[in-house]
């Protein structure tokens, strides 16, 4: 019953807490230190990832692998997990309540944001309604689509590639060395080129972090090595760096204010939706092409598969970048396309 609450409970928690934490960079930032906040942002997420495997182990180490107890409570090493996840979760729901929820103008003024609080729920409904019929939204959503090859190859740096080296390189391949070596590079880069990038445009940083992320991939066609894991993984880790912050603030920044959550929301379900398809397809292709007990195993195969999947992400992004970027410059002319009458002009020319 515990078990079934969480995971019923925790994407709850996701679904509120990923669009208000990067509302909120929004909000608290300015167009001059926008760009270094979300990568801010990305780099402690990285922080926390590269501090949870070293946690894991020592509490299997501390706990051991019986458990221990506990004042008339059994401890194992999840359960240990659990605790200290939910401790810290505490301290995040003490530290929220001394939020604001204030707005940063360019000009540098302090103000409380209003949300409609007395909007009627009909009128909230109407407002998803009329979200389809928003030329803006759906160039968001295409950019969300266009990016979902080289965002699933990291579900296949967690899922496939440790089977992968199991198989190839031995039962005692070092695998989570080398995965780990992605958020120790995200947290060494991110305050670097996020500060000497920020004049960049960064529909042009997201094309061309996904091209060095997408052809990373490509490094494990060759011989299974260690050497060509780490390339793959730094590699994958360098593109990252440029495009993934940068999508953040992409899509807040062209978001309307006050609709933000909306936008993100549905313009990414598409990256939610795709997670489910990634274990099936690295479940088969390691099957078809990398099976455990096979002699004939073709492993560069599926990593070809793999990265020509990946490689849609460059070039969908070369396809559509007219599209999407000529209404883009000109919203930022009228303020971020708050302008209703611009609005309404646009909608009507596209």
């Amino acid at each position: 019953m515990v078990l079934v609450s969480g995971m019923l409970l925790m994407p709850l928690g996701m679904a509120f807490g990923i669009p208000v934490l990067t509302i909120a960079v929004k909000r608290y930032t300015d167009n001059d230190n926008r760009t270094f906040a979300f990568g801010l942002y990305y780099l402690v997420m990285n922080v926390a990832a590269l501090i949870a495997g070293p946690v894991s182990d020592a509490c299997q180490v501390i706990v051991g692998p019986s458990g221990i107890d506990l004042n008339g409570l059994h401890i194992t090493r999840f359960r240990a997990l659990l605790l200290i996840s939910t401790f810290i979760s505490g301290l995040q729901v003490i530290v929220a309540c001394f939020l604001k929820d204030v707005t940063l103008s360019s000009e540098g003024n302090v103000t409380q944001f209003d949300p409609l609080k007395t909007v009627s729920f009909r009128s909230r409904l109407k407002s998803v309604g009329l979200l389809f019929k928003d030329v803006l939204f759906w160039k968001l959503l295409v950019l969300s689509l266009a990016i979902l090859g080289v965002r699933m190859v990291f579900r296949h740096m967690d899922a496939t590639l440790p089977k992968w080296m199991i198989r190839e390189i031995g039962e005692d391949a070092r695998y989570g060395m080398v995965i780990a070596i992605n958020p120790a590079m995200v947290i060494l880069l991110v305050p670097f080129v996020s500060a000497t990038t920020k004049d960049w445009d960064s529909y042009d940083m997201i094309l061309y972090g996904s091209i060095i992320s997408a052809t990373s991939v490509f490094w494990l066609c060759f011989d299974a090595s260690y050497w060509n894991a780490v390339l793959f993984v730094a590699q994958l880790s360098i593109g990252e760096v440029f495009y993934s912050p940068k999508t953040y603030e992409y899509f807040m920044t062209l978001a309307p204010v006050g609709k933000e959550g909306l936008y993100t929301t549905f313009s990414n379900a598409p990256l939610f939706a795709a997670k489910f398809a990634v274990g099936g397809v690295s479940g088969m292709l390691l099957e078809d092409y990398c099976a455990e007990n096979s002699t004939s195993r073709q492993c560069w195969k599926m990593w070809l598969v793999i990265g020509c999947i990946t490689m849609t992400s460059p070039l969908m992004l070369c396809a559509i970048k007219g599209w999407v970027t000529r209404t883009n410059k000109r919203l930022v002319a009228v303020e971020m396309c708050d302008n209703p009458a611009w609005r309404k002009q646009e909608d009507s020319t596209d």
